[in-house]
């Protein structure tokens, strides 16, 4: 008896420490979605910011075209258009960063899903473990019964079909 009830301690703390690994591979995993997700969030943003760029460059453009007049500023013209430049591209080097970033951070999310699987996995196999172990122990404990009262198990042999 002590020797069953020591194998369900056992399993049962290995169900329980799986547990626990289970429960930290399944934080890990959010908090790479979180940052997955702020890296999304950054790239959509840069792209909106290079749009917006992109769209100035487009309205100055058409401003001098469509106004005469606004060419006595051209040299004011050239220095905007040049600021508009140096803006768009840095923005689409940052973009280039915010993608690689992006790229990097569903890789660990890839990995932290499959060690939550992993975690996940041997979890279930403690929990199975436990249970046979408690199965064991209930069918040992039934057959020292048996074994200690016989008519008991005559009873049992004489009612079952």
């Amino acid at each position: 008896m002590r020797r069953d009830e020591a194998h369900i301690a056992q399993a049962g703390e290995l169900a329980r420490l799986r547990r626990l690994r289970e429960d930290q591979a399944l934080r890990a995993r959010s908090l790479a979605a979180g940052v997955r997700d702020a890296a999304q969030q950054a790239c959509l943003a840069r792209q909106a910011q290079i749009e917006t760029h992109r769209r100035a460059r487009a309205e100055l453009a058409q401003a001098l075209c469509a106004n005469p007049e606004l060419l006595r500023w051209a040299a004011h013209a050239k220095a905007r258009r040049e600021l508009i430049e140096d803006r768009l591209e840095r923005a689409e080097y940052a973009l280039l960063d915010d993608q690689e970033a992006l790229a990097d951070a569903e890789r660990r999310l890839a990995d932290a899903g499959a060690a939550w699987r992993r975690a996940h996995a041997r979890h279930d196999a403690a929990c199975d473990l436990l249970r046979e172990a408690r199965r064991s122990a209930q069918r040992a404990a039934e057959h020292r019964a048996e074994s200690e009262d016989p008519h008991s198990a005559v009873s049992l042999a004489r009612s079952t079909p």
